[in-house]
């Protein structure tokens, strides 16, 4: 007996999601497998088709646990939505001062020292007082 039409299948190869995200953008990955949304290089590769917060926000959790520690990619979320990003940072980026730095580069220096951790902050603080 024929089957009855079938909506579309969702993307399981990276290839077809990669394809829906360039067609319809980050709402095709909604429908993506699991898997997918688990996968770096596959939502890495999304991120470049979409504003990489709607990525993100389909990232699966542990997904966005490694990337809010990676540098790399937390300096281009920081250059892209703003130092607001920094509110997602691994604490040990956060206590990085070169990290901090660059991510000051590509912010509003002021505004991202304020995620800055707070030993960070009070060894800042304490550099201050000793030029005085």
């Amino acid at each position: 007996s024929p089957t009855a039409p079938r909506a579309a299948a969702a993307p399981s190869t990276a290839e077809d999601g990669l394809q829906a995200v360039r067609e319809v953008g980050a709402k095709a990955l909604e429908t993506v497998t699991v898997e997918l949304r688990e996968d770096r290089e596959f939502m890495l590769a999304a991120s470049r088709m979409c504003p990489l917060l709607d990525m993100l926000s389909y990232a699966s959790e542990k997904l966005r646990g490694e990337l809010y520690a990676d540098r790399e990619f937390m300096l281009r979320a920081i250059e892209e939505a703003g130092a607001a990003m920094l509110a997602h940072a691994a604490k040990g980026l956060r206590a990085d001062l070169g990290f901090m730095m660059e991510a000051s580069a590509v912010s509003s220096a002021a505004e991202a020292m304020q995620y800055a951790s707070e030993e960070l902050r009070m060894m800042l603080d304490d550099d201050d007082d000793e030029d005085d």
